[in-house]
Parts: structure tokens; C-alpha cells; sequence
């Protein structure tokens, strides 16, 4: 009996064109005001814990290896509960033409030694909580679609 190895095969970009950067997101604009808010929350908390809660992927099987735009999209939420605070970010992954499709949720956790206020938590969540998942969403997202047969260039370092 002769044995095989199972391969997959993975379509690299083309060589002879230049594969586009994909688009990091960017932190929203916060004034000077809320930049304070985050620095508080900042001396509050620690990182606890960092959950992938949901990874959704897709590609089309009849394109080509194509030479692509992609863009990244992010949202988030926050709760605080006591001396906790929860804060959940979706990243999307898409190329332009349409070739795959990934996304992910992440639930964070931070252990807070004071309550902050509403409004100090949100500005928290929207630079901190996507500041400190990007890593982890880099890696799956990379290591999703060359699972999936697709060679993307890895997603970029955050610009904050």
C-alpha cells in the first residue's frame, strides 16, 4: 500500500503584481477630554481575559487567485458590572473582488479596582479593547484564510 500525503494546496499572489496592503482600521477621533478618560481606566484595569466567541468564514470557489484590496471593519461594545469590564469587538475581514469573507468577535474582560464612568468605559473600549484584540485577530484571520486556500498578506499593525 502506498501512502500519501494530504496537502493543501494554497494559491500564492501572483508574482508579477503587486499585492495591495489590506486597510487597518482606525481609532475613532477622540478629543483631549476623552484621551484623559482612557488614561484613567487605564490605571484601573488589567486584562483579564481575551475570548474568541465567534469565527465566521467563507470563500467563492470560482475565483481566481485574485490580486485584491481588502478592508477591515471593526465594532464594539462595553458593559461595566461592578469592578468589571466586558467589552466585545467584531473585526471583518473582506477582500475587493469579492473572494473571501472572514469575521470573529472577541470578549474581553478587565478586573477594575474602581467603577469608571459611562463615558470613560466607552473610550476605554473603543481605543483599548480593539488596541489590545488586534494581535489575536491578525493571527486567525492570516492563519484562517490560508486554511482556506487563499494567501493574503497579513493584516497590518493598528494605526491608533
Amino acid at each position: 500500500m502506498q501512502k500519501t500525503r494530504n496537502r493543501r494546496q494554497v494559491t500564492p499572489a501572483p508574482r508579477n503584481q503587486a499585492t495591495p496592503p489590506t486597510t487597518p482600521p482606525r481609532a475613532p477621533r477622540f478629543s483631549p477630554q476623552q484621551m484623559e478618560f482612557v488614561a484613567r481606566v487605564a490605571k484601573l484595569a488589567t486584562l483579564e481575559a481575551i475570548v474568541l466567541k465567534e469565527l465566521h468564514g467563507d470563500r467563492v470557489d470560482d475565483l481566481p487567485q485574485p490580486s485584491f484590496a481588502a478592508n477591515n471593519d471593526v465594532t464594539v461594545g462595553f458593559a461595566v458590572r461592578g469592578k468589571a469590564l466586558f467589552v466585545t469587538v467584531r473585526f471583518v475581514y473582506r477582500t475587493q473582488p469579492t473572494a473571501i469573507n472572514i469575521a470573529a468577535t472577541f470578549n474581553l474582560h478587565y478586573a477594575l479596582t474602581d467603577e469608571p464612568a459611562a463615558e470613560e468605559a466607552e473610550a476605554f473600549a473603543h481605543i483599548n479593547g480593539v488596541f489590545n484584540a488586534w494581535p489575536y485577530w491578525r493571527e486567525l484571520a492570516q492563519n484562517t484564510a490560508t486554511r482556506m486556500g487563499i494567501a493574503i498578506p497579513p493584516a497590518p499593525l493598528l494605526r491608533v
